[in-house]
């Protein structure tokens, strides 16, 4: 079986998409030595460990990536006699003649409208659309998107297959010590701290984590620092307006993109992570977290209850009392602390790239064989 696979995105700063769509390609490279991987880009990625039956394919730079996807790569399928394509995202090319598998990762645009401009509602909702009607098989990243699709298309359910994501080994991995003393130094990181990872943008709901802390701040005391990891996104500026509001200069540390093994660093060396987020697909820095050996706080929103288990906290995301007692309490038990740490290891394990590469080429196969 010759398998196709759009990897465009590769060529950009990692966030929890490319993560999957790149650990997905290798763990299915590492296993599956019997059929043959076409990976299309505009620009190869670089940090892509491909070994096994693997064909890099990039060219087409010069396109947009919409016009790329829509003239370069549908030429390119048809030359390599693709048997079945995997577009990681309902953005396919629209003239392919092969079987086509889709994954779909959340419906953020639709749950938490204020977070996108609608232009890009209107683009999100019309490539989905067709996505859910061509293709042989839907990949769900959580059992709360599939929920989510289906309610929104309910003839779809019958092609829906639910593959969680899993983590990178680096995150279980013994931190390097030097480099989270550095890297606080770099940082301006002087206590123990809460941290929270993601593009800063409103489904993140970052605001009420701001004011969970001022309030933590107000009723305790100065004993914590909040480090905020990602880029700037969609009115990104609403949560550095409420951090001016509150006066929290120097209490609250906006790194900007963080690469992997300074992010590594940042999980192992928290006293805890906070993920309070509105929606997410999936809430892969729950996991990241976990394996770094640090508590977790999640929202009970979407899919994130799914990922955490019984081995975090999860609180109301809005409210900020809640959110702030629970990082309190975190902070102080050290018996709870040790809890959450060990359920946190064994939840994990509960999460594999093989296992999820497996699952994967089952519905390959099962959407080539319907031809």
């Amino acid at each position: 079986m010759r398998v196709g696979i759009d990897i465009a995105i590769l060529a950009g700063a990692k966030t929890g998409v490319e993560t999957y769509i790149a650990r997905l390609i290798e763990a299915l490279a590492r296993s599956d030595r019997a059929h043959r991987y076409y990976l299309y880009a505009q620009a190869p990625a670089p940090e892509l460990d491909t070994p096994g039956e693997c064909v890099m394919k990039a060219g087409g730079g010069w396109l947009r990536s919409d016009m790329w996807r829509q003239t370069w790569l549908p030429r390119e399928i048809a030359r390599d006699r693709i048997d079945v394509f995997h577009s990681p995202f309902p953005a396919y090319p629209l003239l392919i003649k092969c079987p086509l598998v889709v994954t779909l990762y959340d419906l953020c645009w639709r749950a938490v409208p204020e977070g996108y401009g609608l232009g890009e509602r209107c683009s999100q909702r019309w490539w989905l659309d067709r996505a859910v009607r061509r293709a042989r098989r839907l990949i769900c990243i959580s059992k709360s998107t599939a929920r989510d699709v289906v309610n929104l298309y309910p003839r779809s359910a019958s092609k829906i297959d639910v593959i969680h994501a899993a983590i990178d080994d680096r995150y279980r991995a013994p931190p390097d010590e030097d480099r989270l003393a550095s890297l606080k130094e770099r940082l301006g990181i002087a206590k123990p701290f809460i941290l929270s990872v993601g593009t800063i943008a409103p489904r993140k709901n970052l605001g009420r984590l701001v004011q969970a802390f001022a309030r933590l701040l107000a009723d305790r005391g100065p004993q914590l620092q909040l480090v905020v990891a990602g880029r700037p996104g969609w009115r990104s500026r609403d949560v550095t307006e409420t951090c001016r509001r509150l006066d929290m200069k120097g209490e609250i540390i906006f790194t900007g993109y963080v690469h992997d093994d300074d992010l590594h660093a940042l999980y192992a060396g928290a006293r805890m992570f906070v993920l309070n987020s509105l929606y997410e697909g999936f809430g892969l820095p729950l996991l990241e977290a976990m394996a770094g050996r640090t508590p977790v706080i999640a929202s009970r929103a979407s899919s994130l209850p799914e990922v955490v288990g019984g081995s975090g906290i999860l609180v109301d995301p809005y409210d900020v009392e809640a959110l702030a007692d629970a990082m309190w309490l975190v902070h102080t038990d050290e018996a709870l602390r040790r809890h959450l740490i060990a359920q946190g290891e064994r939840r994990v394990s509960a999460f594999s790239w093989d296992r999820a590469a497996s699952e994967t080429l089952d519905v390959f196969a099962r959407a080539a064989a319907r031809g």
